[in-house]
């Protein structure tokens, strides 16, 4: 949660639930989401509020007198709810081919779900070395970045994952193939591996583990399916 402080102007940086205040270089004041590290300026309190309900935290401003604005929640028709999934869906595509997102090979790797951050979830594989070479370097560039930016946000901070010490990858739930798959920590899943200009991350995924073997699948081209979960934006 975000601390209460000074600031340039002599007033108080609002508190927002999801979100903390870091100190940059220079005195700088940043509002950090504790979800994915995207970060805003500290005055920007519409468009944290916008984003938090875009990655499923529904979490309302506050009036000027320090109460909540209570907002009635309009219910979507079944015709209004499968135009939001398409929409949805076109969103994530086009996110797809802008981060230039590469797939690597066709085996599954097994995992666990370790933590779920608004619109993705973080995986931890099974087994390490499950992991291509050619792509360790990467993941293990991602998770350093999401480490360091823990590490250096203010007091009350989390740590990434808890202090986890393994490689997790990324997996938005539009990449998740099984509608009835549960997104809690200790869920077990298996995944098809990718790489983008964000890092490296998990596409059609499936519940349970994978009995296949690798050397059995080979290699093969092709995209990552694309699942009908509610949207969200990617990660930063």
């Amino acid at each position: 949660m975000a601390l209460a402080c000074a600031g340039g102007g002599g007033g108080k940086i609002e508190k927002i639930k999801g979100t903390e205040i870091k100190t940059e270089k220079g005195g700088r004041k940043v509002r950090v989401v504790t979800a994915d590290g995207k970060e805003f300026p500290v005055e920007a309190t519409k468009a944290v509020y916008k984003y938090l309900r875009s990655i499923g935290q529904e979490v309302e401003p506050k009036s000027s007198g320090g109460k909540k604005v209570m907002k009635k929640q309009k219910q979507k028709t079944p015709e209004e709810k499968e135009a939001y999934k398409e929409k949805a869906k076109e969103k994530h595509q086009e996110n797809i081919a802008k981060e230039g997102r590469v797939l690597v090979g066709s085996p599954y790797i097994s995992g666990e779900i370790v933590q779920r951050g608004g619109n993705f979830v973080w995986v931890k594989p099974d087994d390490a070395d499950a992991i291509p070479a050619t792509v360790r370097g990467k993941l293990q560039a991602m998770n350093d970045e999401f480490r360091t930016k823990a590490a250096s946000a203010e007091k009350g901070k989390k740590e990434f994952l808890g202090g986890m010490t393994e490689n997790v990858v990324y997996v938005n739930l539009h990449d998740v193939e099984d509608e009835s798959m549960a997104f809690k920590a200790g869920t077990k899943c298996q995944f098809k591996l990718y790489t983008d200009n964000k890092g490296v991350g998990g596409c059609e995924v499936t519940s349970g583990s994978s009995s296949v073997s690798m050397g059995a699948l080979g290699s093969a081209g092709g995209s990552c399916t694309i699942g009908t979960l509610q949207s969200g934006q990617r990660r930063v």
